[in-house]
């Protein structure tokens, strides 16, 4: 497909996320109160540089229209932000270069993490719409709240008991492939005491490509599945949350609150790799004291919590495991495990005009992860300490500080230091050391950040922002400890070609640094904005070869990328609004001995939406296309492939009111047979196997809401 014709009539400046209305508000303070003031509960995706407080907003309206089936779904809205899709659920965000832990995850402000090396259960996962109150995605080294947020973060923000009115909700949707959500959520206070909870059921069936086909029937799959669920009647997955929140106000200046919630996901497909779930549980729980209005201190608020994921994945659904072929594995499993606690004490201090944050946090984490393969011979079982109870402390202390320079010129710096040590507590050295000599079962390191950003509003109607920043991230324990010995039969491809996949202790933490300029115009018929960035990162960690061939494995080099995000909004006749978006990443990095590709794996082309939407008294429709180019630049180190260029087409219409809702949603109306590129595992496992998308399909979805 060509795209010059839509890359020339928009230049740099394409539309705003989707087709649906998006909202940029200048000042943050603005759209949090609007936001908590409202009757209707509402959801809102925020992706910012921190400095500027411009935000692009996806109100839960957005998300209904749009049919997300989780939250990084939801933040796909945001340009510049893509996700990995290995199944029908649980998608990992990709933000501009940055995948895994390149960026930070929270729940109100808690370090998360899934269980799974490869994945499966990325934290954003592990959130359901109905607990969500904003997800602030911020792009870039200019958080330092948040440590190894080294480009940017997540932080989903979920409701507190008492902050709605006391309402009751139901909401409910079905789509095609008996893909099935409902939700009963409420909020209920009496003088000083609150409670807030909900439960939520979401299911679905195998999807269908555009060849009429079930995704699990595709050949070329990382391992195709056994002939049960080569069918569209097969489940690809079953998550049922449950969710619920305390609050106690002791005085009009003082809050306590306890929550906790547990999630339980079964049947989860993932096509995308050489294993499935059976069983993913979550469990959270948490505790915060908040006081307000102390003078000149706005508040101080401390904040404990604790979570966990029990994660067990296998073949037993594929081919791999029922066929009895020398050649073909016949059972391979992981059971993985992850428990986190920690703590924060903030405060938030005014002085004159200038707003201080200031903080104090740790956590400590604890991730194991056993592997097994057993080929058709059983003497060549294999065992390996995956993730050998790896036990990680970060300790860190952060301030920042946001002043008003004058009336059009709004100053912000920041600066964190972290401290953190990872430790092994079972043995699985034996294979490092073979292929890195000095295996270590120990790592200290330590990290930093800082920042400075201006806003300067020339004219009501523009801003222009530039920020500088730096930002560090500790290696993953599994770039560091990770180890998995497989058999020297079973996967003949990769004989010779870094069979085993081994960590490396001896990594050093990557330090990232960028500069953000872009500005911003808004009035009543227009809301334009285009952010050009520019980030250089020492010590990048990169997958490679060892020299023996033995091992995929880690190593440190330098890398930079740079890119544009744009996004336009017009009203050009009264009801009627054009929408869309563009995106544009390159990343590489240097050239070594053991790496060989100077392109960055994992990186989107560029991408964009196109639409039209008429709205009118809580009544809409919307027309709009969502393309990406080819994408050619691809890393051979770890066996990426080029990507062909696509597009789709997709509709909505529906009505909101204040207490009730109903969307339908209808994608890829063309039938399009397309693969996104980020859709086919990579090394450490790869399979060479792209996962096609579904073909045309439908969403219907309904709310109401009892205040």
């Amino acid at each position: 497909m060509k795209f010059k014709h839509l890359v020339t009539s928009f230049l740099a400046l394409i539309v705003s996320s989707t087709v649906f209305a998006q909202e940029t508000e200048i000042v943050a303070e603005e759209t949090a109160s609007k936001t908590q003031s409202t009757e209707k509960k509402e959801i809102t995706v925020v992706g910012t540089n921190e400095s500027l407080e411009s935000k692009s907003e996806v109100l839960s309206r957005d998300i209904d229209r749009s049919q997300a089936v989780d939250p990084a779904d939801a933040a796909t809205k945001i340009p510049g932000v893509h996700v990995i899709k290995k199944g029908g659920i649980g998608y990992n965000l990709v933000l501009r270069d940055a995948k895994k832990d390149s960026y930070a995850s929270t729940v109100d402000g808690s370090e998360l993490w899934g269980a799974c090396p490869n994945r499966m259960d990325p934290p954003t996962f592990h959130t359901d719409f109905s607990q969500l109150k904003s997800m602030k995605v911020i792009k870039g080294p200019f958080n330092v709240t948040q440590p190894n947020a080294a480009a940017g973060s997540v932080d989903l923000e979920t409701w507190q008991p008492g902050e709605q009115k006391n309402y009751l909700e139901a909401e409910a949707s079905y789509g095609s492939y008996n893909e099935f959500m409902s939700s009963l959520s409420g909020n209920f206070s009496a003088g000083a005491f609150s409670i807030l909870g909900g439960a939520t059921h979401r299911s679905s069936n195998v999807y269908l490509t555009a060849s009429g086909d079930p995704v699990t029937s595709q050949n070329a799959l990382a391992g195709t599945y056994s002939e049960k669920y080569e069918n569209k009647d097969a489940r690809m997955y079953n998550v049922n949350t449950y969710w619920g929140k305390l609050g106690y106000a002791p005085a009009e200046n003082q809050l306590i609150t306890v929550g906790g919630s547990y999630q339980n996901a079964t049947d989860t497909l993932y096509p995308y790799l050489k294993m499935d779930a059976p069983v993913d549980t979550y469990t959270s729980a948490s505790a915060a004291y908040q006081i307000s209005d102390l003078g000149k201190i706005e508040s101080i608020k401390f904040n404990a919590f604790y979570n966990a994921v029990d994660h067990l994945m296998n073949n037993k659904l594929r081919d791999s495991f029922t066929e009895t072929t020398a050649t073909t594995p016949m059972f391979m499993e992981t059971e993985a495990t992850t428990q986190t606690y920690g703590a924060d004490l903030t405060a938030d201090y005014k002085a004159g005009d200038a707003k201080i944050k200031a903080g104090l946090d740790f956590y400590n984490r604890f991730w194991n992860a056993e592997n097994t393969i057993i080929p058709k011979d059983p003497a060549m079982k294999t065992q390996s300490n995956m993730i050998p109870e790896v036990a990680t402390l970060n300790m860190g202390i952060f301030a920042n500080v946001e002043n008003p320079l004058s009336d059009s010129l709004l100053y912000t710096a920041g600066a964190r230091f972290d401290y953190a040590t990872s430790t092994t507590g079972e043995d699985n050295s034996t294979l490092r050391n073979a292929v890195h000599g000095d295996a270590k079962d120990k790592a200290t390191l330590m990290g930093y950040a800082a920042n400075v950003q201006l806003n300067y509003l020339p004219m009501e109607s523009l801003t222009v922002f530039n920020g500088l920043g730096t930002a560090s991230r500790l290696p993953d324990p599994s770039e560091l400890f990770i180890v998995v010995d497989k058999p020297p039969y079973g996967l003949p491809a990769m004989s010779g070609q870094g069979r085993d996949w081994v960590g490396n202790s001896s990594l050093n933490p990557e330090q990232r640094y960028e500069d953000d300029l872009g500005m911003q115009w808004k009035n009543n018929t227009l809301k334009a904005k285009t952010t050009f960035f520019y980030a250089y990162i020492v010590d990048y960690i990169a997958i490679g070869k060892d020299p023996t061939g033995r091992a995929t494995t880690y190593y440190n080099t330098n890398a930079q990328s740079y890119g544009n995000e744009s996004e336009l909004e017009y009203q050009f006749v009264k009801n009627f609004f054009l929408t869309g978006t563009l995106a544009f990443t390159r990343a590489q990095k240097e050239t070594t001995d053991k790496l060989h590709d100077a392109d960055m794996g994992e990186i989107s082309p560029l991408t964009g939406t196109l639409g039209i939407r008429w709205e009118m008294d809580g009544i809409y429709a919307a027309l709009y296309n969502e393309f990406a180019d080819k994408q050619n630049f691809v890393d051979t180190d770890i066996k990426e492939t080029t990507t062909a260029a696509w597009n789709t087409l997709n509709a909505g219409l529906g009505i909101e009111k204040e207490t009730f809702g109903v969307h339908f949603a209808a994608n890829n109306l063309l039938n399009r047979g397309y693969t996104e590129h980020l859709q086919y595992n990579r090394d450490p496992f790869t399979a060479d196997a792209k996962v096609p998308q579904p073909g045309t399909n439908f969403q219907l979805s309904a709310s109401y809401r009892l205040q």
